[in-house]
């Protein structure tokens, strides 16, 4: 971070930079430390960027046609639904419901 912040704002300014930062970075790894020791959490507040490529690489495909067959294998029934996906379901549709009877301004 130093030569970064050395190349962008000066050398003068690094000292500066990391004091400004640093309890912000110092927030950030706790929050981390606290969702990686819950097993049960990490994965719902990581968007897994990183993680869909690897597994679909792993499965011998991209990472939409893997999407497509998990979405298609939970329409035809072949795996359940996760909890939470089912819970999102069912609150989207409860919203569109509310605005298709003209509840919602």
């Amino acid at each position: 971070m130093d030569a970064w912040v050395s190349g962008v704002l000066g050398g003068e300014a690094v000292e500066q930079v990391k004091e400004a930062l640093q309890p912000q970075l110092l927030t950030g790894i706790e929050a981390y430390r606290e969702l990686r020791d819950d097993n049960g959490r990490l994965w719902r507040f990581c968007e897994g960027k990183k993680v869909l490529p690897k597994i679909a690489q792993d499965v011998g495909l991209g990472p939409d046609p893997l999407c497509k067959r998990i979405i298609t294998s939970w329409k035809r029934g072949l795996v359940p639904w996760p909890e939470l996906c089912t819970a999102l379901k069912d609150w989207v549709t409860a919203l569109l419901t509310v605005q298709a009877n003209g509840d919602v301004a």
